[in-house]
């Protein structure tokens, strides 16, 4: 028995959202913060600006089986450097329907979970003198047996 299906969620999310053909050319996808410069727009698996990237709550169904309900928060930013707003928020929320494509064609992430969903969303404007970003936080519930 394993303490969390935690790391074998975020890996098969992972897997589910680089796997999905219609994000390849639409956003650099990393699982965790980037650690090298990424041009153009980034979503993050596991990561957030200020909550925690994967949590989960546990509940015993019988002796030998536990359910598990996993929130992995996700982050997709697009930044341009002018200051319009509503080219980066159409495509943010463009690479976020992608993502729920990607999840509705495989709720049960390859077999490592019951059934996963976005839950929350969150979109956070800004514009700097720098230009304008839009954040898209989001987080997808996963249920699995443990």
């Amino acid at each position: 028995m394993s303490a969390s299906s935690i790391p074998a969620v975020m890996a098969a999310l992972a897997q589910n959202i680089t796997s999905t053909p219609e994000l390849v050319d639409l956003v650099t996808v990393v699982n965790g913060p980037p650690v090298e410069d990424v041009p153009g727009d980034v979503l993050a698996i596991g990561l957030s600006r200020d909550t925690a990237g994967a949590f989960s709550t546990k509940e015993w169904e019988s002796l030998a089986t536990q359910r598990e309900t996993i929130t992995v928060t996700c982050m997709i930013l697009c930044w341009s450097g002018d200051s319009d707003i509503t080219p980066l928020q159409t495509r943010a929320f463009n690479i976020l329907d992608w993502v729920e494509t990607g999840l509705v064609r495989d709720r049960c992430l390859g077999g490592v979970a019951a059934t996963s969903r976005i839950s929350n969303v969150n979109y956070l404007p800004a514009r700097a003198p720098e230009g304008a970003e839009v954040v898209v936080e989001f987080r997808v519930r996963i249920d699995s047996i443990i």
